[in-house]
């Protein structure tokens, strides 16, 4: 499922037909039908694995699909759900369903709106683990967590800062492992105890056992660069495109962000310009866009890109996660030059 039927928002189901999985590697973005349930699903899924082996993919998983398949079928206001995530929309349509990307305020199959009010409000149990060895942290939000002998604090701007400090409130006196995941997409993460200096550490999870006591604090600090994603080579319907992601989030061009007299269909990526962060409190308290190089119309210019969990907000254009590159001199589409 994940190596050759997932989308990169972590959705899955290519087919409207019967809501099925496709061929592999069959995986068009304007026809996905990426069910918010079945993303749903997939979280519960790899909760349970994670739970059964302890490997921290399994907490990679349900952090993509939850920021990236699960967050989007929810509009803004709380009030609008997706039934499908799409992946493109596009620009004009010969038809405005809720299959072409139009949240609605419920759907006749009303399975994925309490699905999902029940989802986000179990979040926190997916947050962290405890055993006899110690606690395990997997997902990264501002939390507490108390058990009978240990109390921990979790304060963090993430997924839009890469800070994560984990303060010791209480302590029994003995040693006990303290584990925070360091995320499979982070290529520069540092870990630091107390006082100690920062320590590299790499994907998985960064474990640290020790007496801990009262007042002490780990730190651990992942880089969050923006990343151009390659579609693998036998996904047909987007070769020749690439994607953005930063940290957790994936990200998309919509059309509301264009200016005006300038289609989607148009803005092709300029490989030679450089990407960028830049804030985005228009679509929220931190959130974090991405400034693209790109080309209109043989014109270079940049082109901004916003989290896809926040797209179809702001008017029914389009939008697209996969942006094709700028074809390269004597390049021809259609026998149009």
């Amino acid at each position: 499922m994940v190596r050759t039927r997932r989308y990169l928002t972590g959705s899955v189901g290519s087919r409207h037909r019967d809501e099925a999985f496709g061929d592999p590697y069959e995986l068009p973005p304007d026809r996905a039908y990426a069910e918010t349930c079945a993303s749903i699903a997939e979280v519960m899924l790899g909760w349970r694995l994670l739970l059964a082996t302890g490997e921290s993919g399994y907490a990679d998983d349900i952090e993509r699909v939850m920021f990236n398949g699960v967050l989007p079928s929810l509009s803004r206001s709380g009030t609008e759900f997706f039934y499908v995530n799409p992946l493109q929309r596009r620009t004009h349509r010969s038809s405005d369903t809720a299959a072409d990307g139009r949240r609605a305020p419920w759907q006749a199959c009303a399975c994925c709106p309490p699905n999902l009010m029940r989802m986000l409000s179990t979040w926190r149990q997916y947050v962290l683990t405890s055993d006899d060895t110690g606690v395990q942290v997997h997902q990264y939000a501002d939390a507490g967590f108390q058990s009978s002998d240990v109390e921990l604090t979790i304060a963090t701007g993430y997924p839009w800062a890469g800070r994560i400090v984990v303060t010791v409130v209480r302590a029994p006196d003995r040693p006990w492992a303290l584990s925070l995941r360091v995320p499979g997409w982070c290529r520069s993460a540092t870990l630091t105890v107390g006082d100690g200096p920062a320590e590299a550490v790499t994907a998985g999870y960064a474990t640290r056992s020790r007496t801990w006591r009262a007042g002490d604090r780990v730190v651990l600090d992942l880089e969050l660069p923006v990343r151009l994603i390659e579609p693998h080579p036998r996904v047909d319907a987007v070769r020749g495109c690439v994607a953005f992601e930063r940290g957790p989030i994936v990200y998309c061009i919509e059309s509301a962000d264009l200016p005006d007299g300038e289609t989607l269909e148009d803005v092709r990526y300029d490989p030679d310009g450089v990407v960028a962060a830049t804030p985005r409190p228009d679509l929220g308290d931190g959130v974090v866009g991405i400034d693209v190089p790109a080309a209109v119309a043989g014109s270079r210019t940049t082109v901004p890109a916003i989290p896809y969990y926040t797209w179809g907000n702001r008017g029914d254009g389009g939008m697209r996660v996969w942006l094709p590159r700028q074809a390269v001199s004597g390049d021809h589409a259609l026998g149009l030059s």
